[in-house]
């Protein structure tokens, strides 16, 4: 998750009862040798259900291409939604709630930017750890289509359409 102000997120964080770990300063030398700083913090759990936060020093445009490096051959634009697999939903879904102002009305769900976040219950049978599960992805196709799960690593990859 972006921050503006990652002290500021930080304080907050540990005064919902987080765990936080940061922040920590971070960066690396572009090939051109511009260099690239930021600052993250993590929240310490089990699993990885929770996002680190990260603030750019430098211009996040540097860090994060655009133009044409942004595009890619199946047309996805962004993320609509993420699906996480949680082994209790309803206590995932109190810590998502308490990331955001104010919270989001779709349940156990929660709205981070265009992003819907949504933990989903673990089966007994899955052998999927606590973290990204599925990601459902904005694009420019016709019609909405799955991608092949083996062509993914397992994880279930879905393009909306307009």
């Amino acid at each position: 998750m972006a921050s503006d102000d990652l002290e500021s997120d930080v304080r907050r964080l540990k005064s919902l009862g987080f765990g936080v770990d940061g922040p920590n300063d971070g960066g690396r030398r572009l090939p051109d040798g511009v260099e690239l700083c930021w600052r993250s913090a993590r929240m310490r759990q089990e699993g990885r259900l929770l996002p680190f936060l990260i603030e750019d020093l430098t211009p996040c445009e540097l860090r994060v291409p655009g133009g044409p490096a942004a595009k890619h051959p199946n047309g996805a634009t962004g993320i609509a939604r993420l699906e996480i697999s949680a082994p209790n939903v309803e206590e995932a879904a109190a810590s998502l709630v308490t990331l955001v102002e104010p919270p989001d009305d779709t349940g156990a769900s929660v709205r981070l930017g265009a992003c819907l976040l949504s933990p989903v219950a673990t089966e007994e049978e899955d052998v999927a750890p606590p973290g990204p599960l599925a990601v459902e992805l904005v694009g420019g196709a016709r019609e909405s289509q799955e991608l092949d799960p083996l062509l993914a690593n397992g994880v279930r990859i879905r393009i909306q359409s307009k």
